[in-house]
């Protein structure tokens, strides 16, 4: 397995790292070491505009699988 899956629909050619997870609410998530690095995807990004500000939980606070984190 490389290192993107891609897919063409249509015009437009999608590509997506693998060992990712990917939300329907364009967000990922890179399991590495017992922890999570997360992240939004290009085209929210683009979508969006600048962010602001994020309130996060507190390093090593766990969180449950449906519960807000960001």
């Amino acid at each position: 397995m490389g290192e993107y899956l891609e897919t063409t629909y249509d015009k437009f050619t999608f590509r997506v790292k693998t060992g990712y997870r990917y939300s329907q609410d364009d967000v990922w998530v890179r399991p590495r070491n017992g922890s999570m690095t997360v992240g939004l995807t290009d085209f929210l990004q683009r979508r969006s505009g600048d962010g602001r500000f994020v309130e996060l939980p507190a390093a090593g606070e766990e969180v449950a699988a449906g519960e807000p984190c960001a």
